[in-house]
């Protein structure tokens, strides 16, 4: 009852990750932002 079917995907190469992005500062802002 499987059903194999070929599948075509467009993959490009991932961006470069933003070093500098504040999302990723976790020296001091981890806990002012887990106070909810």
């Amino acid at each position: 009852m499987d059903q194999q079917q070929d599948m075509k995907m467009d993959v490009k190469e991932a961006a470069a990750v933003p070093a500098e992005h504040p999302q990723w500062d976790l020296s001091d802002s981890d806990s002012e932002n887990n106070e909810e």
